[in-house]
């Protein structure tokens, strides 16, 4: 699986993926977003946790590479990922809340999240030729 994340780079370790708030409705618009609702993520080491509608997921993430493209400025992220066993969880090493919107198109599951303060655009696939299909305003 990948994921590309529509990102800046900042320095040879550091990327900002944050995009101004006022910016959603033209995405929305653009690549004719839904509204999925509001997500609670929670990260454990390699545990994805995912709450939506008080229903959760699991899922095991694992990194195989992370490289970055210049002429696109996408975060390229391979992984793995596979169903993870419900368990109790109390503390977490991160937390994140979020709107979700998301389409999909050719085979592109296109998602953007709303934080409080920015949102960000993330292109999910299976495969790596997709990203030629990306098509950034």
């Amino acid at each position: 699986m990948y994921i590309f994340h529509f990102c800046q780079k900042i320095n040879e370790y550091l990327y900002n993926e944050k995009l101004p708030l006022h910016l959603k409705d033209k995405y929305l618009q653009y690549y004719n977003l839904k509204k999925i609702g509001k997500i609670k993520e929670y990260w454990e080491n390699n545990v994805k946790i995912t709450s939506l509608n008080n229903h959760l997921t699991f899922e095991y993430i694992q990194d195989i590479s992370i490289s970055y493209d210049t002429t696109k400025n996408l975060l390229i992220q391979e992984y793995n990922r596979e169903k993870c066993p419900p368990y109790n969880f109390y503390q977490v090493n991160i937390e994140d809340v979020f709107t979700l919107y998301e389409n999909k198109q050719n085979d592109i599951l296109i998602r953007l999240k709303e934080y409080k303060d920015y949102i960000t655009i993330e292109f999910h696939t299976s495969l790596f030729e997709k990203m030629d299909d990306i098509n950034l305003f």
